[in-house]
């Protein structure tokens, strides 16, 4: 019982902290005098917030169907080459950037 006071304590928080950046960029989308940029920039936050936000209630659900033994594990074929390449090119890249 206490795994599940901290986890659920965890999750207030997990939970509450993109909302809060969503919900504070969505209201500067309001003002009257913002910039162009500064639109653009809150609205990256958000997306990236609501991204995370998704992602967070995803892993709660599947914890959910784990607890409920109700999780299938699929097996696929992955092309392993091709993940390995994609790696290696955005590796190059951002020391190339830096």
């Amino acid at each position: 019982m206490r795994k599940k006071g901290e986890f659920l304590s965890n999750m207030n928080h997990e939970i509450r902290t993109p909302l809060t950046a969503i919900i504070g960029f969505s209201e500067s989308l309001t003002e009257p005098n913002i910039t162009t940029m500064e639109k653009m920039d809150a609205v990256d936050v958000i997306v990236n917030n609501s991204r995370v936000l998704l992602q967070l209630i995803n892993d709660i659900l599947d914890y959910s169907k784990l607890e409920a033994d109700k999780f299938y594990i699929e097996k696929v074929s992955v092309e392993t080459g091709d993940t390995v390449e994609g790696v290696k090119s955005k590796s190059l890249l951002s020391h190339s950037l830096t």
